[in-house]
């Protein structure tokens, strides 16, 4: 399923199991949409006419705002007298559901076809399948959507009841989607035989039975009702006519093009959109800014703000976790085109999807306000760094999940220029080591002549086996990624202030070298105070959350003021200094490092973040005695920075902390700066895959 057209709780099941926001070692990959095929499926043949016509005398109502179009999804069920044909991506919110059994209940003819794809994770899963039988059980006929590509799902949201009145947009039917801004739109009239076409073929390719069937023109055929154009179109294997309906209307758009988009990548309508501009059209473009939505969006407004489009993103309702799920673009105050299809090539050209467009002085208008109103009141001119409200724990076992992340480092540090992704023939290589280490009687060990697949499977092994660290969430436990790091940097304001001392102590305890262990004492006492004050991520999207400030994990649109970060009090840069001690210790043990040398590493990795908030502007003017500037961000020369801070205080003139030094300054391995600075022994592999290791947002090693 691709990440563009999930719609409410987006990926169904791509997200589910993939740890990728909850580790950076992932760096969580960015969607991407699907290649063209290099040969065009066989137009799936049409049980029915659903060629697009446009049909006149329609009354059309918008509801504009998900509770607005849950409230008339409701009333329009309710209303029900002798059919509900209804075509849904997802469906499980309790109130609906329960007026599909109790209509079936009551006589009326119930129809429903789904998606067939699996719920987000095994607890929804669970409860739709509960719900399907439910619904059979009161008399609803049920049927799944066929999909003949991985790629592709039904993502139609369609109602038709009666065979007299239609409601067609963007919201799903799931528990949180009403709480989404989303929009639809209610038909009577001719469009309605239009719908009920589309609901049609698709139950009969569903293996479906008999439908009632809305006859398009004479007796029977829906009555015109208001002063609405309607065209009804599709997308499926074939047809693309959603895509000439958006086209077509980009096109010929004279003086303005609105759009809310949950997903705008296709490059067809930005393209458009950038020619409308060039025309003299006002256009404006209003964008998802939620996780992952927001990696795809904002690659549209760049091209878009190059063109002088004006693009801003919703001010979401945080504390409903709201998406901007519509997918409406407005022109010339006249025209809209309202439905499931999401501004993007799977959208246009892949899925199953059902859109209308529609052309009145009063809808048109009204749209076209809801929007102004939006851009006017609950905008934002940038895109705020929010979480994936949906991401869940990883479903890879511990050790996988380890192999993964060290296959990302192995692949950052030696295979650059290379994309090397977690499958095929390497991906089994590293696990099939993994498995033959954990099996072994003995504890894993590196051995120079191990191949890259060994070293990585046998050192994942061995992390498992020592059980270095907790994964939390934890694996297969599907719990909500920023709902936990909320809960863990909430309780660590007051317990990681109250251990710094003992973090201090042990970090100096850790290490046997006399001369070293002076040196460090020294240096720790005359660290700069915001070494201690200060957390390990200046931002809190990275590392674990109880080294950084709740402020900062808090969604929000805006950055926490000042004010609200000197609140914080202390502790996560000194937590995140002794996990990557300890992180070190186990790894030197995995490498055969002892005696000086495994002291210089874990010295080098107590101080490697000592300066981690200094310019090299102020460590080249200070002398030891001084206080040195600390300032409010992580520095990108932050490594050099520290080496250059011990240097200083070194009373051997740098002799003694030499070896010590260079782990500080290379500790960034590839993603040091100005320069990479790839490990090139295992002293080196240690240095940077401690820091690596324990930075990951989910890795808590234990101290």
């Amino acid at each position: 399923m691709d990440i563009m057209d999930c719609c409410n709780h987006h990926m169904a099941t791509t997200m589910v199991g993939t740890a990728a926001a909850a580790k950076k070692a992932r760096k969580k990959a960015e969607p991407k949409e699907p290649k063209e095929p290099k040969a065009p499926e066989a137009r799936r043949q049409d049980a029915v006419d659903i060629t697009m016509r446009q049909t006149t005398g329609n009354s059309v109502t918008p509801t504009l705002g998900g509770i607005e179009s849950q409230n008339e999804i409701e009333k329009v069920l309710a209303g029900a007298k002798t059919s509900i044909q209804c075509e849904l991506y997802r469906l499980g919110y309790d109130k609906s559901v329960d007026l599909l059994c109790a209509q079936a209940k009551a006589g009326v003819k119930v129809q429903v076809l789904l998606d067939p794809s699996p719920g987000y994770d095994p607890k929804d899963e669970a409860a739709r399948n509960a719900m399907e039988e439910r619904m059979k059980a009161s008399g609803v006929e049920l049927l799944m959507y066929p999909i003949e590509s991985k790629d592709k799902i039904d993502h139609v949201k369609l109602l038709v009841v009666d065979g007299k009145t239609a409601v067609i947009g963007g919201l799903n039917w799931d528990p949180h989607s009403r709480f989404n801004l989303d929009l639809n739109v209610t038909i009577e009239g001719p469009a309605v035989a239009d719908l009920n076409a589309v609901f049609a073929n698709d139950w009969k390719i569903s293996g479906g039975g008999d439908t009632p069937m809305v006859p398009k023109s004479g007796k029977g055929a829906p009555e015109a009702k208001g002063d609405a154009a309607v065209r009804v179109a599709t997308t499926d294997v074939g047809r693309e006519d959603i895509r000439t309906v958006v086209m077509e209307n980009i096109d010929k758009a004279k003086k303005s093009i609105r759009m809310l988009s949950f997903a705008l990548a296709d490059k067809q309508v930005i393209e458009g959109l950038i020619n409308a501009k060039k025309r003299g059209v006002d256009v404006k473009v209003m964008l998802e800014p939620g996780k992952p939505m927001s990696w795809v969006n904002l690659k549209a407004e760049k091209q878009l703000k190059e063109a002088g489009i004006e693009t801003r993103w919703l001010k979401v309702d945080l504390e409903n976790e709201e998406k901007l799920h519509a997918k409406v673009a407005m022109f010339d105050d006249d025209t809209a085109i309202v439905g499931s299809a999401n501004f993007t090539y799977k959208g246009l050209t892949v899925n199953h999807e059902a859109s209308v467009e529609v052309i009145s002085k009063s809808v048109g208008p009204a749209m076209t306000n809801f929007f102004d109103n939006l851009w006017d009141n609950r905008s934002l001119a940038k895109c705020p760094d929010l979480p994936d409200f949906q991401e869940v724990a990883s479903d890879e076992p511990y050790g996988v999940g380890v192999a993964h992340d060290l296959f990302t480092w192995y692949n950052g540090n030696y295979h650059p220029d290379e994309k090397h992704n977690w499958v095929g023939k390497r991906k089994t290589a590293i696990l099939d080591a993994y498995k033959d280490a954990l099996e072994a009687k003995i504890e894993p060990r590196y051995s120079a002549d191990m191949d890259e697949a060994e070293h990585m499977g046998s050192l994942a092994a061995f992390l498992e086996r020592r059980n270095v660290f907790d994964i939390n969430p934890a694996p297969l436990s599907y719990e909500r990624v920023f709902k936990k790091r909320l809960a863990v940097a909430k309780a660590a304001e007051t317990t990681v202030p109250q251990n710094v001392p003992r973090y201090k102590q042990e970090m100096i305890d850790m290490v046997q070298d006399p001369q070293l262990k002076a040196l460090l004492t020294d240096i720790l006492e005359q660290a700069p105070e915001g070494f201690y004050s200060s957390p390990s991520s200046s931002t809190g999207k990275y590392h674990p959350a109880d080294e950084t400030r709740y402020v900062d994990v808090v969604p929000r649109h805006e950055r926490p003021t000042p004010d609200e970060t000197a609140k914080y009090p202390g502790g996560g840069l000194v937590l995140h200094s002794r996990r990557n001690m300890e992180m070190a210790a186990h790894l030197c043990d995995y490498y055969g490092i002892d005696g000086k040398n495994r002291d210089e590493i874990l010295m080098g990795l107590s101080l490697h973040d000592v300066c981690k908030f200094v310019s090299m502007d102020a460590i080249n003017q200070w002398q030891p005695g001084q206080k040195l500037e600390w300032g409010q961000w992580t520095t990108r020369e932050h490594a050099h920075v520290g080496a250059e801070f011990v240097r200083k205080l070194d009373p051997s003139g740098g002799k003694v902390s030499e070896g010590v030094r260079k782990y500080i300054d290379m500790h960034m391995a590839a993603w040091n700066w100005p320069e990479p600075t790839p490990p090139k022994d295992p002293a080196e592999m240690v240095i940077s895959l401690a820091d690596y290791i324990a930075s990951q947002a989910n890795y808590y090693v234990k101290v």
